[in-house]
């Protein structure tokens, strides 16, 4: 009863609460002073009532009801005070005005103050509620899909080792400073604390930390660190500090909750930017209505400059920046990092509202002294008790030289402690001496800190050594300490000694002893699992820094190092990798199936990492890849290994990615395609190129390198014009002029600069932009360029003087410019605008419909400039207008366009939907009636770019996935084998024809792909073989049995070709190519309904015939070749031939006399041959016994070759060929007949069909007229074979005995091997062997039934590409075969 009378309490609160804001609201109006205080009562109760509306459907037997009952007698109370008296309203209706506010200043605060205390207690109550509805199963489901990174909280294990905290009594004005930053509610949202590498920044961070989670303030952390895998990255910066937040706070927790439902993949897989605003920044704004004033939540961000993906340290900035609101949501950033020019240019970009900034080497080196000298005596005070040293050690002038030294770094001081106390064996006095004696020789900032590192390492390898002990002892230590510093991830003792194999050092104990030796700079923890790691970063900077490390002992080459460790990685695997290493039950064993026990105990860190990092490391080291190079043969026996090992770590994509990075190092070559010669090798110096441009004359490629170096490769010259190193800010985009005389950059701070391509100099610098420029665009006459930049208004320039020209002031994405340079039209927003350049004015604006992506909407001028194509109103439409009035508006379908250069033809492509259309479909329209001429064909993706050739004969078509199809537009269809691509996603869209007639077909991964199109033959070179991909292909190739001859069927009809010879002969308007069973004769089909027969030999026409009066659809030769049977699904006839004499041999009704069928058996029929002759078929052919109702399906010779067999969808006839009539029937059950086998003796047949439920194979024994064996098939379109001499059905790949002998073993042993297992799954996903899933085919080859042969298969894919697999058994470890 009590929970009944809270919550009728409840609602009654719910009522006043709104009555009372709705009060104060007539107040407002009335009132003119009491203007805050009415303000402020009318917030309160509005929150109250928004909190208590959320409480209504909650458990809320929390709540006292004392205080529910209280807080309604409160509100009553100010309602009754606020409600008007009658006086009053008798003087409203007067018009006077009558409302007095009846509260004083203090009586307001009093009751604000009460009702901030009953929401405070509502809105922890509405969170409690809210924890108890989600379960602890259901809560960590959802955020076990959260991407976690463990070591990246200040409190992990990894950074409890690496960072303390500060010492009592030191940093305590920054300390202070922060901590009255977080308090304060009204301060900057981001603190960046920024200082040099060792001045103590992660120290500040972890006590900052610690001391917020002392005072339960909801808090997430993240601690970079470089070359430390998860940790030297962003991609799961979000989902961990998420998670993190998601414990300290409920509210929060369940907005998360709730995002992460929604969208499954959006802590793992989704992008940056996804992850910033749908998982940490809207949660945070929906929770705000839950509690109106919630605890900050806080986030700690260690060594942002340890990231090293800069792509997403810029992304991370870029979004900061762009949170507009981001001071009043209640959070707080705490940043710390190194002052880089990326970082700092990052938060120059931020409103000064959002951050500030505190640099450490501002603060008072008094101060820092101070706090230096106070680490110092902990830490020798702790030497000096250790090793029982005197009292007064070390001396104050001691003390005083270190302090000075370490010139206000920390890590200068840490490093001297940890060499001077160094291990049991070492001499604190004579090391304290040694450090205090070093003289720094160089002239950096880092001097005395990288002479304490050079003093650590020589007094590593101190003694009476020879010149070659010593030379000796430091080549192995830049072996080992320079790979185990350059490692991605760090490794424990064992896996680096397998990683590395140094000949000088036999064990891992001797490799422990010699890294303790620089325990001062290095860790090695006592429990064996941990890594091995640096102490600090700027011992890592200092080893391969040439101007710091000025011993050549210990200077570490970083690229050489690099490719040693690729060397080492390869060589690991090569020792380790075979096929199943996790003896597996079959290859198509899912990796969610296997147990993650077996493959951290198959693949131990060494070999896991390298698996996962070898190809990196190869880049880095800019490794070259060559044929029968250590790469080449380690792909060539290991790479289906690799992958499988890279699979079961959940690593795939990661492979896929790093063997486009492979792809991308190998050498690039540009073909002549006029000549099929190679005209010029271009090696990437590093294979990360993400950028590239050709010019418009085809003689430059512009190579933008993701470091920033910028290439200029002359294809004629064979090399490098000229390089331009990387800047302290990033190229965005690069673009040739018109003439390919000036290279124009855009950076990411919005300034330009413009190139001369032949020196390479600058020729102006252009300012304006401040936003990322992202899109350049040259004027035909090369007079002007226009600049766009991120949500600014386009620019544009006189590129001759570096002028900026007037324009209308459009935040514009896409930019054309008319034939002669007069008119400029710009996309923005949902409107192109046209401007006049001479005049300086807008000629016109046109609005258009919605657009998936405004940077792909269709804009362009005709050649003569007359017309200009633009967006239309409906969406996949484009709309041509007069290019000077905007007049003349006329609407064709298509989403891409492309005008013929004398503007009377346009091409568009037009999406799925329109016309009822399938597939992106490309069309040619005659400009002045605006009617379609014809259509070419289609894409499956969306069509980006659809360019003439230059003398109009040819059009190409690029979609988004890098497909690029050329079409012969004289025979108004695509050339033969002229698809080719990348499969690679691009915005960019790069297909062009050069003037000579060259077709830039698809530019990515550092591959150049160009077609020619010469008059009556085209080529495609693919550079990444070497090798004409194309000069000759047909649409439908077949094989002749003796593998000697090729019948292809090709746009221009049949084409015979030799094989040994090359000769070749055509056949204009043939269909259907088959060829007999000896390879002497082709057949195929006419278009005026005739079938010729070739003689293959001769490669002459043997016989006509003719017969049929439509189309013909299906053509089968006899087992001996001596017939050849036709059938037409128009006509609804079979015709039988004689190959030899060339007569027809008798004409066969597709159709069943009715009566004659006998439902699930065979039915006799008594037609003669004289009947045969003399069927009109026209008169039964709307009998509903009739095949011709149904189309047939199947037609099929019995191995006698007396028997034919013809059937549709369920009903099959039998034709005795010899006799000339009609034998039985067999109505066979199924929703579908797809294929038949007739045994070696005729004796037996299989029907193989599907029901609406199953595959089926139907066993029928003809001599007695039954279905002796059903067998149900788990596959897709099951295959039945038979064997001569052994009485069994194999059904894909098992035996049935269908004898009266039972098979032995070894029978079906010795008969299977001419059986092939292969087959589809159900799922149509995988291919399965014996049952057994063996390889999972991507989307695009799904769905499709392949031709099998023995152990090969043919897959194809949407695009029509064809690939043959051959499948062979291996034995894996366990001697199992594959």
């Amino acid at each position: 009863m009590e929970g009944i009378a809270a919550a009728a309490s409840i609602i009654a609160i719910v009522q006043i609460s709104e009555e009372v804001g709705k009060l104060c609201g007539t107040y407002i109006r009335g009132v003119q002073h009491a203007q805050k205080e009415i303000e402020r009562l009318q917030t309160k109760a509005l929150a109250l009532h928004a909190v208590l509306k959320r409480l209504e459907n909650e458990p809320h037997t929390s709540i006292d009801g004392k205080v529910i009952r209280s807080c309604c007698d409160e509100l009553s109370s100010i309602k009754e005070r606020l409600e008007p008296r009658k006086k009053q309203v008798a003087m409203k209706r007067f018009g006077l005005r009558a409302l007095k506010w009846p509260f004083t200043s203090k009586e307001v605060d009093l009751q604000v103050q009460a009702l901030e205390q009953y929401l405070a207690l509502f809105s922890t109550s509405l969170q409690l509620d809210i924890f108890s509805k989600i379960t602890d199963a259901e809560q960590k489901r959802l955020l076990d899909k959260l991407a976690y990174v463990g070591d990246a909280p200040f409190n992990s294990y990894e950074n409890n080792r690496k960072h303390r905290m500060c010492l009592k009594n030191t940093r305590i004005q920054i300390l202070h400073e922060i901590m009255d930053w977080v308090d304060d509610s009204s301060s900057h949202a981001i603190f960046w604390l920024k200082g040099l590498a060792g001045s103590g920044k992660s120290t500040i961070a972890t006590t900052v930390a610690s001391r917020l989670r002392v005072k339960s303030v909801p808090l997430a952390t993240y601690f970079f660190r470089r070359g430390h895998g998860d940790l030297a990255h962003a991609r799961k910066l979000i989902p961990t500090l998420v998670r993190q937040l998601s414990q300290c706070s409920a509210s929060y927790q369940q907005q998360v909750l709730s995002a992460v439902e929604n969208e499954p993949g959006l802590g793992q897989s989704a992008s940056l930017r996804d992850q910033y605003e749908k998982l940490l920044i809207r949660p945070i704004r929906e929770m705000a209505p839950l509690s109106v004033k919630h605890d900050p939540l806080c986030i700690v961000m260690d060594a942002l400059d340890e990231c090293d993906e800069r792509h997403d340290l810029r992304m991370l900035l870029r979004l900061l920046a762009e949170t507009d609101d981001i001071p009043t949501l209640g959070l707080k950033i705490l940043v710390t990092s190194r002052p880089e020019l990326l970082i700092r240019h990052g938060f120059e970009r931020m409103s000064t509202i959002f951050h500030r900034d505190l640099a450490l080497q501002d603060v008072s080196r008094a101060v820092v002294n101070t706090d230096i000298m106070t680490f110092l005596k902990h830490e020798l005070k702790e030497i000096q008790y250790e090793f029982q040293l005197p009292a007064d050690w070390p001396t104050p002038d001691d003390m005083n030289t270190l302090s000075r030294k370490a010139g206000g770094l920390f890590i200068f001081a840490a490093t001297s402690c940890r060499y001077i106390g160094g291990s049991p064996q070492a001499k604190p006095q004579e090391r304290l001496r040694q450090v205090c004696a070093s003289v720094a020789t160089n002239k950096l900032m880092t001097d005395e800190l990288d002479q304490m590192y050079t003093i650590v390492l020589q007094n590593s390898i101190k003694g009476s050594y020879t010149k070659e002990e010593r030379d000796a002892a430091g080549t192995s230590f830049r072996y080992v300490v320079g790979c185990m510093i350059l490692l991605f991830d760090p490794l424990p003792l064992a896996e680096l000694f397998r990683l590395l194999q140094d000949p000088h050092i036999d064990s891992k104990e001797e490799l422990g002893g010699v890294l303790r030796t620089l325990q001062a700079v290095i860790d090695i923890p006592r429990d064996t699992g941990c890594p091995v790691q640096i102490l600090h970063l700027s011992f890592h900077d200092y080893l391969l820094g040439s101007n710091r490390c000025l011993d050549p002992l210990f200077w570490v080459d970083e690229k050489k190092t690099h490719r040693i460790l690729a060397g080492n990685c390869l060589r690991l695997l090569k020792s380790t990798l075979y096929r199943n290493m996790c003896g597996l039950p079959s290859p198509g064993t899912l990796r969610e199936e296997v147990d993650p026990l077996t493959v951290k105990n198959t693949l131990p860190p060494g070999v896991e990492y390298a698996c996962r990092r070898w190809v990196e490391h190869a880049l880095r080291g800019e490794l070259v890849v060559a044929d029968n190079g250590d790469v080449h043969e380690f792909l060539q026996r290991h790479f289906l290994h690799w992958l499988e090992c890279m699979s079961l770590m959940g690593r795939i994509s990661e492979a896929v990615v790093a063997m486009n990075s492979l792809a991308a190092m190998t050498e690039l070559e540009l073909w002549d395609v006029q000549t099929g010669n190679c005209q010029s090798h271009l090696k990437p110096p590093i294979a990360d190129l993400f950028l590239e441009n050709i010019s418009p004359d085809g003689n430059l490629v512009s190579q933008l390198k993701q470091d920033g170096t910028l290439m200029v490769w002359d294809i004629a010259m064979q090399e490098y014009r000229f390089t331009i190193e990387p800047g302290p800010i990033s190229i965005s985009t690069a673009e040739f002029s018109s003439d390919g005389q000036s290279l124009a950059l855009g950076f990411e701070d919005g300034s330009l600069s413009l190139l001369d391509t032949q020196t390479g100099n600058q020729q102006y610098r252009l300012d304006g932009h401040f936003a990322e420029i992202e899109d350049l665009t040259f004027s035909p006459d090369n007079k002007l360029m226009v600049s766009i930049a991120k949500d600014e208004p386009a620019r544009v320039w006189n590129i001759r003087t570096g002028s900026q020209l007037v324009t209308k002031q459009v935040s514009a994405v896409k930019a054309k410019f008319s034939p002669d340079s007069k008119l400029l039209a710009l996309v923005g927003g949902k409107t192109v605008h046209v401007w006049d350049i001479v005049l300086s004015e807008c000629r016109f604006e046109r609005e258009f419909g919605p657009l998936p992506n405004v940077r792909l909407a269709p804009l362009g001028f005709s050649p003569d400039g007359k017309l200009l194509a633009l967006p239309g109103s409906e969406s996949d439409t484009i709309q041509l207008v007069d290019a000077q009035t905007g007049g003349g508006h006329s609407t064709i379908d298509g989403v891409c366009h492309a005008f013929l250069s004398d503007s009377e033809m346009l091409a568009t492509a037009m999406a799925p939907g329109l016309g009822r259309i399938s597939g992106h479909r490309i069309c040619l329209w005659n400009v002045q009636s605006q009617e379609r001429v014809s259509v070419l064909g289609s894409h499956r993706n969306p069509v980006c770019a659809i360019p003439f050739s230059p003398d109009g004969r040819y059009l190409a078509s690029g979609d988004l996935l890098g497909t690029v199809r050329l079409w012969d537009l004289q025979k108004a269809g695509s050339l033969p084998g002229s698809e080719f691509g990348s499969n690679n996603s691009t915005e960019r869209g790069e297909v062009l024809f050069l003037p000579n007639g060259v077709l830039v077909a698809s530019i990515d991964s550092g591959n150049l792909r160009m077609a020619s199109t010469d008059p009556g033959k085209v080529r495609i070179y693919d550079s990444d073989t070497g090798k004409c991909r194309f000069e000759y292909e047909g649409h439908s190739v077949t094989l002749s049995p003796d593998g000697f001859t090729v019948v292809s069927m090709s746009n221009d009809g049949i084409r015979l070709l030799d094989t040994e010879t090359g000769h070749q002969c055509c056949f204009q308007g043939g269909r259907l190519p088959v060829m007999s069973p000896n390879g002497q004769q082709a057949a195929f089909a006419s278009n005026d309904h005739s079938i010729h027969l070739w003689s293959v030999q001769d490669s002459a026409s043997l016989f006509i015939f003719k017969g049929h009066s439509q189309e013909i659809s299906r053509l089968v030769f006899s087992p001996n070749g001596k017939l050849l049977a036709s059938h037409s699904n128009q006509d609804r006839s079979v015709r039988l031939w004689n190959t030899e004499t060339g007569n027809s041999v008798f004409t066969l009704p597709s159709y069943i006399p009715k009566g004659s069928i006998s439902e699930g058996g065979i039915s006799e029929g008594g037609i003669s041959k004289g009947d045969i002759s003399e069927v009109d078929i026209s008169k039964d052919s709307n009998s509903k016994d009739s095949i011709g109702d149904d189309l047939v399906v199947v037609m099929a010779f019995a191995p006698s070759s007396e028997l034919l067999v013809i059937g549709n969808a369920n009903l099959v006839q039998f034709w005795d060929v010899p006799a000339g009539c009609h034998r039985f029937d067999i109505f066979v059950r199924a929703y579908k007949l797809l294929n038949l086998v007739f045994s070696p003796d005729s004796r037996f047949v299989a029907f193989v069909s599907y029901t609406t439920w199953v595959d089926e194979v139907l066993l029928w024994d003809l001599n007695i007229g039954e279905c002796i064996l059903t067998i149900s098939c788990s596959s897709w379109y099951p295959r039945a074979e038979f064997v001569a001499g052994i009485d069994a059905i194999f059904v894909d790949g098992r035996a049935y005995n269908i004898g009266s002998r039972e098979l032995s073993r070894t029978q079906i042993a010795d008969h299977s091997r001419h059986i092939s297992d292969l087959q589809m799954d159900k799922s149509r996903e995988w291919i399965t062997k014996s049952s057994e899933r063996v390889l999972w085919l991507p989307p695009e080859r799904q769905g499709f039934h392949y031709p099998v042969w023995r152990n090969k298969i043919a897959t194809f894919s949407t695009s029509s590409r064809m690939t043959l697999l051959a499948f062979e058994d291996e034995p894996d470890a366990r001697g199992k075969d594959h």
